[in-house]
């Protein structure tokens, strides 16, 4: 799944946007992750930590929130005229 974030929807710059690919095996477990974010940097980057932290693991609402913040801490946003790095 891609998920953007902009103002004036699908045709404009995005604030923010992020990708997610999960694989889970017949038991539930998480067997592979890419999890992948724009515009919070120079270019688009993984969240390599947030993807290690998924992996091995049962999808939890606990684990997709550390998987968030993890994510949240890869990130180098800016501040420009969409938005500020805090908002980001």
């Amino acid at each position: 799944v891609y998920k953007k974030f902009a103002i004036r929807g699908d045709t404009d710059i995005s604030i923010v946007g992020v990708s997610c690919s999960i694989t889970l095996g017949e038991d539930g477990v998480i067997t592979d992750a890419r999890i992948g974010l724009a515009a919070v940097a120079p270019t688009p980057i993984r969240a390599k930590a947030a993807e290690e932290l998924l992996i091995g693991n049962k999808l939890t609402a606990e684990l997709i929130e550390k998987a968030g913040e993890a994510a949240a801490a890869a990130c180098a946003p800016i501040t420009d005229q969409r938005a500020t790095a805090e908002y980001r």
